[in-house]
């Protein structure tokens, strides 16, 4: 029904093959998907638990059913300016925002991951993105974050790695790299 109501409202008919049909970051489709997907990320972040995890079931939800129907550049638009600016502030948590961080940003990384896995075949240059994220998240001075990052970065290679090509493979390797040398202690100079 969402996927009909988008399609129709982004100029296609409510049939399957208006449904099926791609989305791409034209003006009438961003004008239709954007104002959806900021918002629901915006809702992310409101103070009440059960309002901020509808909204991130909703946002994830929706991007996992329609995904596939997003062209890359549309995705590239929706990773950049809807999905990476929920986790902009994790970047600075402290004690106070232990809450947002033990609840929501576990579940809104593992959604990300979750999302990634079902789209990386057709859209594989969402994983660099998704392993830098994951990566800022374990080298914060912030130990939960740390131990969220790892978490999701875990289950990502765990339910993925079958999947992945030499490519991937050495990102992952890459990544997993800047996580040791970042929390190697140094001499002090």
């Amino acid at each position: 029904a969402v996927a009909a109501a988008a399609a129709a409202a982004a100029g296609g008919g409510a049939d399957d093959a208006a449904v099926a049909k791609l989305f791409d970051d034209t003006p009438e489709h961003i004008r239709v998907w954007f104002p959806i997907l900021t918002g629901l990320a915006r809702i992310v972040a409101h103070p009440h638990i059960d309002v901020r995890t509808a909204a991130l079931k909703v946002l994830f939800s929706l991007l996992t059913e329609l995904g596939g129907s997003f062209s890359p550049a549309l995705t590239r638009h929706i990773f950049a300016g809807v999905l990476l600016p929920i986790f902009d502030s994790v970047q600075y948590a402290d004690d106070e925002d232990v809450e947002w961080l033990n609840t929501t940003c576990l579940n809104a990384l593992r959604s990300m991951v979750d999302l990634v896995s079902v789209l990386h075949a057709s859209k594989p240059f969402l994983v660099n993105d998704l392993l830098d994220l994951l990566v800022r998240c374990m080298l914060q001075e912030n130990e939960s974050l740390g131990e969220i990052g790892s978490s999701c970065f875990l289950q990502f290679i765990t339910h993925n790695g079958g999947h992945f090509d030499a490519r991937t493979w050495h990102a992952v390797v890459d990544k997993f790299v800047l996580i040791v040398d970042g929390n190697t202690p140094r001499p002090p100079p």
